[in-house]
C-alpha cells in the first residue's frame, strides 16, 4: 500500500511541477496554431523519399505551441520534473542553448 501512496505523491508532485512550468512559460512565448487544413509533404518535389507523397491534414482544433525550439536545458528540467533523468546528464554549458533532438 505504501508503494501506491508514493506513486501518487510523486505523480502529483510531477504535475504540479508541469503545470507551474507552463504558468511560468506564459503565453507570449507562445504562439496560437488555428484549426484548418494544410498540405503536408514534398510540394516543391525537391525532398527525400519519406516526404512524398504529399497529403492534406486537418487540424481541428486551435492550439498554442512554443515559439522557440526546446532547449537541452529545458529538456532535462522536465525529465529531473518528472523522474525520468535517470543518469543523463548535461556535457559541456554550450549545449544547454542547443535545440533538443530526438525526443518525441
Amino acid at each position: 500500500m505504501q508503494k501506491g501512496v508514493r506513486r501518487v505523491k510523486k505523480f502529483l508532485i510531477t504535475l504540479l511541477a508541469v503545470v507551474f512550468s507552463v504558468m511560468v512559460f506564459s503565453l507570449n512565448e507562445m504562439v496560437v496554431v488555428e484549426k484548418g487544413s494544410l498540405t503536408m509533404g514534398d510540394i516543391h518535389n525537391v525532398g527525400a523519399s519519406d516526404e512524398k507523397p504529399t497529403h492534406k491534414v486537418i487540424i481541428e482544433y486551435d492550439f498554442y505551441i512554443g515559439k522557440y525550439e526546446v532547449t537541452f536545458e529545458e529538456y532535462f528540467l522536465f525529465l529531473e520534473a518528472s523522474g525520468k533523468a535517470g543518469d543523463i546528464e548535461i556535457v559541456g554549458p554550450e549545449v544547454k542553448t542547443i535545440p533538443v533532438t530526438n525526443v518525441s
